[in-house]
């Protein structure tokens, strides 16, 4: 050891050798990875279209719900009203019949 450093050898620095990979391994893996995802894309351009069609039966479905909830209220008030002109009528109907 010199002033606090330790000495290490050339060996030890130096990586060992690895292996290069070959045009045709590369290529062969590249291959695969196209392969995974043109599969992935096709998935999921499928589960686009299915998502899309569901959404736009969901709006269909959206606007004939509202459009009963419209015609409901409708006849709610229509009642609402039809029942104070019934009882505005037996009000005064019992008044004649009081006098």
């Amino acid at each position: 050891m010199i002033s606090g450093f330790q000495v290490r050898s050339h060996a030890e620095l130096v990586p060992p050798p690895t292996e290069i990979p070959g045009l045709e391994s590369s290529v062969t893996r590249i291959s695969q990875i196209m392969t995974s995802m043109t599969a992935s894309h096709a998935q999921n351009t499928t589960s686009v279209s299915t998502i899309s069609a569901e959404l736009v039966q969901l709006d269909e479905r959206e606007t004939e719900l509202r459009d009963i909830i419209t015609r409901t209220e409708e006849k709610r008030s229509w009642f609402a009203d039809f029942r104070e002109w019934l009882e505005n009528v037996a009000t005064f109907l019992d008044e004649k019949v009081q006098y």
